[in-house]
């Protein structure tokens, strides 16, 4: 059975896929026939010439670059499983780098502005993390200096968040014992007022007795350099007593 095809069908069919601006794709047969209009009329001669037309006779799919007159081309091409023709692509290598680019610069703006908003996810999620450490750090350093009426909120249910009301708990203890503490002090200085107080009254018992002695001595004395023996006797009996 035979089979024919109008070229121009195949090459209305071919004109569809687009490969570069002047790059096109036609088909060849197993005996290197090439079935398709040859446009350019240099296709028999660049696989004449090109010594990797071996490989892509031999090989199922695959792409290269060749050099033809100074020029580089892309060349790709695919099997028909069906009949065994070779759909083969052909692109000046500055065509497709001008399609590729485009797309690698889109796709290094995409990146960095993955990478940006990366970073400032990071800081956020480390920030609230860090932040809450700082306050804690600076309540510390007060708690330091002799500041205990300090306090920290925060209501997360975190390790962070044991941590600060742990914090709390803490300083809340210390007022509690520094009042007691002065307190006791307190007690302890009142208690030394009065027994210091009692010490005071016991020696002020013992200083009088000792002063009316004396001054009652000098009476006696007085009385007996001026002959007055009533009041010398009077004066040594109320001293002995």
């Amino acid at each position: 059975m035979t089979v024919s095809v109008d070229q121009a069908f195949l090459s209305d069919m071919i004109d569809i896929v687009a490969f570069g601006d002047s790059g096109y794709f036609f088909i060849m047969d197993k005996q290197r026939k090439i079935i398709t209009p040859d446009r350019e009329g240099q296709i028999l001669s660049i696989f004449n010439d090109e010594t990797n037309t071996d490989e892509i006779l031999d090989s199922a799919h695959g792409s290269y670059q060749l050099n033809f007159n100074k020029k580089d081309f892309y060349v790709i091409y695919d099997t028909s499983s069906a009949l065994g023709f070779k759909l083969i692509g052909i692109a000046p290598r500055n065509e497709i780098l001008s399609m590729v680019l485009p797309l690698m610069w889109y796709s290094i703006v995409i990146l960095f502005m993955c990478v940006v908003i990366l970073l400032l996810a990071s800081y956020f999620i480390s920030s609230s993390i860090i932040r809450p450490l700082t306050v804690l750090k600076s309540k510390m350093a007060e708690v330091e200096n002799g500041n205990f009426d300090v306090s920290m909120a925060y209501d997360e249910k975190n390790e962070i968040g044991i941590l600060i009301r742990q914090f709390n708990k803490m300083v809340k203890r210390l007022n509690e014992l520094i009042k007691e503490n002065y307190q006791s002090k307190l007690r302890e200085s009142e208690l030394m007022f009065l027994e210091k107080e009692a010490q005071f009254n016991a020696l002020q018992q013992q200083i009088n007795p000792h002063f009316l002695y004396n001054t009652l001595d000098s009476i006696k004395w007085m009385a007996y350099k001026k002959g007055a023996t009533e009041a010398y006797d009077m004066a040594v009996a109320l001293g002995d007593f």
